[in-house]
């Protein structure tokens, strides 16, 4: 394999574990799958899921301190796989744009989207459907998608993966 998968016990903290158990754990799977040699990873929130990834973020020390919905300062296909997770929906109106992008500099991705909740803290969760989701990635077609339910908040998440 070209990248190590963070396991369960690297995801400390009340945060990190209900992510795993939620969602990563099946990105993971999609990454191992894949067994890409160099990953993007967009919007990590201090923890990448595989070791060695370059990221990208509006904060932190990531590798590209920079706004997704903006083109990317990365040549074409410099990348196997980027992943976002839960990241898509605080684009504002650059979802379009952020995920032209993520196909000019990649061959595949991954991205998890917080899917048909009804409430939620944040509004940006609510609502958004698979017409939604179609809309913010051109409608471009996918290679697989997997709805995973969230036990603990009774909400679900989709995840697609996309190859180019």
């Amino acid at each position: 394999m070209g990248v190590k998968v963070r396991e369960k016990e690297e995801f400390k903290g009340k945060y990190w574990k209900h992510r795993w158990e939620a969602y990563l754990k099946y990105v993971a799977q999609y990454v191992r799958e894949i067994d890409p040699e160099k990953i993007l990873e967009i919007g990590t929130n201090g923890i990448t899921l595989c070791e060695g990834s370059d990221t990208m973020d509006i904060q932190g020390n990531p590798t590209y301190l920079h706004d997704a919905t903006k083109p990317f300062p990365i040549k074409g296909k410099q990348y196997d796989l980027v992943i976002a997770t839960q990241v898509w929906e605080h684009l504002g109106t650059g979802q379009v744009e952020a995920f032209k992008e993520v196909m000019r500099v990649s061959h595949a991705a991954i991205l998890s989207f917080p899917y048909l909740w009804k409430t939620s803290s944040d509004e940006l969760h609510v609502g958004i459907t698979k017409e939604t989701i179609d809309n913010w990635t051109n409608e471009e077609e996918y290679y697989d998608e997997k709805v995973v339910p969230d036990r603990n908040f009774r909400n679900k998440r989709l995840i697609r993966v996309y190859k180019w």
